[in-house]
């Protein structure tokens, strides 16, 4: 297909100039009726061509001559393009890998691109600071209020220690001396 296309191409193939290589504005139009049809392989130079046969004949139409030449000789450039598209065509697209039926450890290190590791590592050491800075969070709440829904029992405990020893001694001693007191008569 392309090699019957580059052939038609070269047939209509023609020079620029200083001046318009057809003898007529009509030739000029069944020239481009034939080219254009042509372009269709190739979006861009067909909508390129197709513009500047619409600007030649603008430029006609205001009897802007070195105008025409100038978009014929564009016209010209865009079908020189296209041949050498043909003639050169770009490197194919590479197909899309297919999957594999485990992604292994050693699958990922040949397959996946950089970004891939530096992503997985941003994410790791993401997690790790959120699990850290939710951990001082909440030392803070509980030493701040021991009697928070957050603190444990423990953390209550050592907030609000159990008398000592001389404490209970000093508190058996003025509960001895209310009931001493109850049973006297009062001065």
């Amino acid at each position: 297909m392309s090699a019957a296309l580059l052939a038609e191409l070269t047939k209509l193939q023609r020079q620029r100039s200083d001046s318009s290589p057809f003898v007529s504005h009509v030739e000029f139009h069944t020239w481009a009726d034939k080219v254009l049809p042509l372009l269709s392989f190739d979006q861009k130079l067909y909508t390129r061509f197709r513009s500047i046969v619409l600007a030649t004949n603008s430029a006609r139409v205001l009897e802007a001559k070195q105008q025409e030449v100038e978009n014929i000789n564009t016209a010209i450039g865009i079908l020189n393009q296209a041949i050498v598209l043909l003639e050169n065509p770009p490197p194919q697209q590479l197909l899309p890998m297919s999957s594999p039926d485990k992604i292994t450890l050693k699958w990922l290190y040949q397959h996946a691109p950089i970004q891939f590791y530096i992503w997985s590592i941003g994410l790791l050491v993401s997690a790790a600071t959120l699990g850290f800075a939710a951990g001082v969070q909440y030392s803070l709440i509980t030493t701040a209020n021991p009697s928070s829904p957050l603190s444990t029992k423990a953390e209550t405990i050592s907030a609000n220690p159990s008398p000592t020893a001389i404490e209970n001694t000093k508190a058996n001693d003025k509960a001895a001396q209310v009931k001493l007191n109850i049973g006297t008569p009062a001065k």
